[in-house]
């Protein structure tokens, strides 16, 4: 069952991650040619966090692609990755300086 529930969870992740770049895609099509207001635009706005949130999921992905390979053919690089992060955060360190 538990595989089950991974497929599952891995669908609808991928579904909601395809409906957020089609919408995207398809609201910076639509409002390209908009009547721009000025500086502060919110339309303008708009289409720059779409632009920002765009090629952050692109680094996600690519992020996940990595670590899916690593993950698969070394069983503990996750484990060792998030113990890195959580050893040498800023968090962590501060903490450490305070002691």
């Amino acid at each position: 069952m538990p595989n089950l529930k991974q497929k599952t969870a891995k669908a609808v992740l991928f579904a909601l991650f395809i409906l957020f770049i089609t919408f995207s895609l398809v609201f910076m099509t639509i409002e390209a040619n908009h009547e721009c207001e000025g500086e502060d635009c919110v339309i303008c706005l708009l289409i720059r966090t779409i632009q920002l949130n765009l090629k952050l999921f692109i680094i996600l992905l690519i992020t996940a692609v990595i670590f899916n390979k690593l993950n698969k053919n070394n069983k503990n690089c996750l484990k060792r990755v998030c113990f890195f992060f959580k050893q040498f955060s800023l968090v962590s360190q501060k903490v450490q300086m305070n002691d």
